[in-house]
C-alpha cells in the first residue's frame, strides 16, 4: 500500500505545463471532441436541419425586437402617435407566442439529439470496449473504464444538451447586436465593441485555468471511482485481512485530490463569470454615459438610445452565458478527450475484409514463429513452433508466468501475435470469423464468472436460440444436472452475483456445461480444476476426460498427476517452450518436466 501512497502524493499539483499550455489544450480538446461526436450527428442530419431552422427563425424574433423599440419610441411615444403603439403591441404579442412556440420546438429537438447522440455514444463505446484486447483489461483498472460510461459521458450530455441554449443564441445574438449596433450608430458601436477585448482579457486567464482543472477533475475523478470499486471487489479479502482502514484511508486521499482540483475549478469558473460580469457592467457604463449625451445634443434620438441600451444589455448578456457554460464545456471537453483516447485504443478482434467461416478442424492446429509482447512488459512469448493434432490431447505445463495462459490467449484471438501465424488446418485465424472461430473453440477457465441470473441462463448464456433440452444435456454431460433438479426452482434458481449461492465445484460444472453446449471442436482448459479441494478436482477431472470424446483438449495445468496419459506435454520457461513430448519421453530426458514431477511427488 505504500507504493500506492507513493504515487497519490505525487500527484497532488496539477503539472503547471499543463495550466500554461491551456490554449492548446483547448484547441486538442476541441478537436478529440469533434472528432468522436460528428459520426454520431451525421445520423441525425433532419432533427438537426430542423433544429437549425428553429435556431434561424427564433434569432429573427429576436433581432426585430431593438428595431421595433426606436420605432415605438420615435415615431410612436414621442409624437403620441397611438396607430404606431397598437401596432407594436401587436407585433410583440404575435412574437411572443411564436418564439414560444419555436422555443418548445427547439428544446424538443435539442431534447431528442441529445439523448440519442448520448445512447449511441455509450453503444460505441460498449462496441469498442469487446473488441479490445485480453491486455487492455490487464493494464487499465475497472474504475477508470467504469468512469469512461458514467461520468464522461455525462459530462458529453451535459455539453451536448447546453450547445444550442448556451452557446449558439447567445453567439447569434451577440453577431446580430453587434450589426445592428453599428446599423444605428457607428461611433457609439465603435465604443460598445470595447466589451470584447475587456472580457477577453478579463476571461482569458480564468477560462485557461478552467480548462486544464476540467480534464484533471475528469482524471480524479476516474481514479477515485477505480479505488471504489476495487474496494467493492476486494471486500472478502478486506475484511479477512483486517485491510478495511487502510483502503478507507486510500479513499480519503483520493477524494482529498478530487475535493481541491473540483475546489480549484469551480472557483476558477466563477472567477470566468465574474470577469465576464466587471467587463460588461464597465464597459454599459461608458456606453450610457456617451449615448445620453449625444442624446441631449441631438447627435441621437431618444429611441436610438433606448434601443442601443436593449442591444448593448442582450450582448452583455449573451457574452455572459458564453463565459458561464465555460466551465460545462470544459467537462465535456474533459470527458471528450477521456473518451476519445478510450476509442483510440488498438482492438485485436476485428474481422479482416474478405473473412471465411471457419469449418470443424480435420488435420491440426499450428503455431509458426509465434511471439507476443503485452504492451509496457518486459515479458515477451515466442517465438512458438507448436503442432496440434486434431482429436489429441495437448498439456501445457510450466511456472506462473511463463506464457501458457498466453498462448491460449492468442488461439481464442483475445491478442493478436506480434509476428508469426496460427493456423487451423492451414486458415490463419485472422483470416476467419471472430464468430466461427469461438464456435469451435469453448474454454473453460480457473475462475468461472457466472452472472446473477438464472442456471438456465449461466449456461446458455444469451443463446438465446438454443433448446431446453439442450441445456439439459450439456448439463447432464457435465453432472450437475441432478444437482439441479434437486432445486426447488430447479433451472430457474437465481445463482447470485459472481455465482455465490453455488460451491467452487458446482460453478466449474457450469462452465463445462456452457463449454459443451455448443458442441465444440476444440475444448480449452485454463486451470479448470486447479482451485477445488483434491476430492472435487478428480470427480471434474474424471467428468473433463469423459466429455472431451474425440475432440481436440488442450490444458493448461500446475498438477502433473492429471496428464500423465496425454499424448503431448508442452513445458513452457520464460515464454518458450523448453522440452515437449509425452510423460514417459520427458521424465527420460531428466529436465524441467522432471523436476516439476519430482516436486509434486514429493510434497
Amino acid at each position: 500500500m505504500s507504493e500506492l501512497y507513493d504515487e497519490i502524493e505525487l500527484q497532488e499539483d496539477i503539472d503547471a505545463e499543463q495550466l500554461q499550455g491551456g490554449p492548446k489544450l483547448e484547441r486538442s480538446a476541441l478537436s478529440s471532441g469533434w472528432q468522436l461526436i460528428r459520426p454520431l450527428l451525421q445520423t441525425h442530419r433532419w432533427p438537426m436541419f430542423w433544429l437549425g431552422a428553429a435556431v434561424i427563425v427564433d434569432t429573427a424574433f429576436n433581432a426585430s425586437f431593438p428595431i421595433i423599440e426606436r420605432l415605438v419610441v420615435d415615431e410612436g411615444l414621442v409624437p403620441h402617435n397611438w396607430s404606431v403603439v397598437a401596432k407594436v403591441i401587436v407585433y410583440i404579442v404575435f412574437a411572443a407566442v411564436a418564439v414560444t412556440v419555436i422555443g418548445f420546438v427547439m428544446d424538443l429537438l435539442n431534447a431528442r439529439i441529445s439523448s440519442s447522440v448520448v445512447a449511441d455514444l455509450r453503444n460505441t463505446l460498449l462496441k469498442h470496449l469487446g473488441r479490445l484486447p485480453t491486455s487492455y483489461f490487464h493494464k487499465t483498472e475497472g474504475g477508470e473504464i467504469l468512469s469512461r460510461f458514467s461520468t464522461d459521458v455525462m459530462a458529453v450530455e451535459e455539453g451536448l444538451t447546453a450547445i444550442i441554449p448556451w452557446i449558439v443564441l447567445p453567439g447569434l445574438e451577440v453577431i446580430y447586436t453587434t450589426i445592428l449596433m453599428f446599423a444605428f450608430n457607428v461611433r457609439l458601436a465603435l465604443v460598445g465593441i470595447l466589451v470584447f477585448p475587456v472580457n477577453l482579457l478579463a476571461s482569458r486567464y480564468f477560462s485557461t485555468r478552467s480548462f486544464a482543472l476540467g480534464f484533471e477533475k475528469r482524471r480524479r475523478e476516474a481514479r477515485l471511482m477505480s479505488s471504489l470499486a476495487e474496494t467493492i471487489a476486494a471486500q472478502p479479502v478486506i475484511r479477512a485481512f483486517g485491510m478495511l482502514n487502510k483502503f478507507q484511508h486510500r479513499y480519503m486521499l483520493l477524494g482529498q485530490q478530487w475535493r481541491s482540483t473540483a475546489y480549484a475549478f469551480d472557483l476558477q469558473s466563477a472567477l470566468v463569470e465574474r470577469a465576464s460580469y466587471a467587463g460588461v457592467y464597465l464597459v454599459h457604463a461608458l456606453v450610457f454615459g456617451i449615448g445620453a449625451y449625444w442624446t441631449f445634443e441631438g447627435v441621437i434620438s431618444l429611441g436610438t438610445l433606448v434601443a442601443f441600451e436593449a442591444m448593448f444589455l442582450t450582448m452583455g448578456d449573451a457574452i455572459s452565458h458564453v463565459t458561464e457554460a465555460t466551465p460545462m464545456l470544459a467537462e465535456a471537453l474533459g470527458g471528450m478527450k477521456q473518451l476519445r483516447s478510450f476509442m483510440t485504443e488498438r482492438t485485436a478482434q476485428l474481422d479482416l475484409p474478405g473473412a471465411i467461416d471457419l469449418a470443424t478442424p480435420k488435420h491440426s492446429i499450428m503455431f509458426q514463429n509465434v511471439t507476443f509482447k503485452y504492451p509496457e512488459s518486459k515479458f515477451q512469448l515466442g517465438p512458438i513452433d507448436l503442432d496440434v493434432r486434431v482429436g489429441k490431447r495437448l498439456a501445457i505445463v510450466g511456472r506462473s508466468g511463463s506464457g501458457k495462459s498466453t498462448l491460449t490467449q492468442l488461439l481464442l484471438r483475445s491478442e493478436t501475435p506480434s509476428t508469426g501465424t496460427i493456423s487451423i488446418d492451414g486458415h490463419d485465424i485472422r483470416a476467419v470469423t471472430l464468430s466461427s472461430l469461438r464456435q469451435l473453440i469453448a474454454p473453460v477457465f480457473q475462475e468461472t464468472f457466472l452472472f446473477h441470473d438464472t442456471l438456465r441462463a449461466n449456461i446458455a448464456l444469451g443463446r438465446e436460440e438454443i433448446r431446453s433440452t439442450e441445456i439439459t444435456r450439456a448439463a447432464r454431460a457435465a453432472e450437475i444436472d441432478d444437482y439441479i433438479l434437486s432445486l426447488p426452482q430447479k433451472y430457474e434458481t437465481i445463482v447470485g452475483e459472481r455465482g455465490a449461492r453455488l460451491s467452487g465445484g458446482q460453478r466449474q460444472r457450469i462452465a463445462i456445461a456452457r463449454a459443451l453446449l455448443s458442441n465444440p471442436a476444440i475444448l480449452v482448459l485454463d486451470e479448470a480444476s486447479s482451485a477445488l479441494d483434491p476430492q472435487t478436482e478428480t470427480k471434474i477431472r474424471a467428468t473433463i476426460r469423459r466429455v472431451a470424446g474425440k475432440r481436440t483438449l488442450i490444458s493448461i495445468t500446475h498438477r502433473l498427476e492429471s496428464i500423465k496419459d496425454y499424448d503431448h506435454i508442452v513445458v513452457m520457461d520464460r515464454g518458450r517452450i523448453k522440452e515437449q513430448g509425452n510423460h514417459r519421453s520427458l521424465l527420460a530426458q531428466r529436465g524441467l518436466y522432471f523436476e516439476f514431477w519430482n516436486k509434486q511427488r514429493n510434497s
